[in-house]
């Protein structure tokens, strides 16, 4: 009985003249393409931000150009020592003053980028920074030290860091953590470059 009803419910419905179609009714359009996208409209306040880190866009521009001195310029204005992006200008300053073969002020702005207690990539690219910085003042033995706490770290290793770390081992005459860390580049890091380089080293 209750498959009869149905079936008749069914047959009523599809029958000529039970309905007619009709569009389809849409929400109206937003009134700006903001709204639509979920992008935020050139305002006053985003006007303002951009052109407060303008600085610091130009200072990354500058140091892929090679022109240090006018990145470290950019990267020290006062305008983004209380930005929200401070950590990224230090870390371009730091950058910057390594180029230019000023490895101590280098040095002492990536130490006082450290004790901010920095995240994510920032981290690892300040303490390479600062591990650069040591091997140009001729303190491997700090440089190694910062590569080893680098290569400790599953998300922080990789076959360049470990390279380095092999060169700052062999500068010390340490061979057998030379030779450590070419045999985790050869057995971490199998297909790459720095891995046949490894093997090679090593007389694999």
């Amino acid at each position: 009985c209750g498959l009869l009803v149905v079936l008749a419910a069914f047959v009523s419905a599809s029958a000529p003249g039970s309905g007619q179609l009709a569009p389809t009714a849409h929400p109206p359009l937003p009134a700006t393409a903001s709204d639509m996208w979920l992008v935020p409209s050139e305002t006053a306040a985003t006007a303002r931000a951009a052109t407060q880190y303008q600085p610091l866009v130009d200072a990354a521009t500058e140091l892929a150009a090679g022109r240090y001195d006018s990145a470290l310029s950019l990267a020290s204005r006062p305008s983004l020592a209380g930005s929200a992006l401070a950590d990224y200008a230090s870390y371009y300053k730091g950058l910057a003053q390594l180029r230019l073969d000023r490895a101590a002020d280098a040095r002492a702005t990536f130490d006082a980028l450290q004790e901010r207690k920095l995240t994510g990539y920032l981290a690892i690219a300040a303490s390479l920074g600062e591990a650069e910085a040591a091997a140009a003042l001729g303190d491997h033995a700090d440089a190694l030290a910062i590569y080893e706490k680098l290569t400790s770290e599953k998300t922080a290793v990789t076959e360049q860091i470990l390279a380095k770390q092999a060169e700052a081992a062999r500068v010390l005459g340490d061979r057998r953590k030379t030779a450590e860390s070419l045999l985790r580049i050869y057995y971490e890091f199998p297909l790459t470059d720095a891995a046949v380089a490894a093997a090679a080293e090593l007389d694999i």
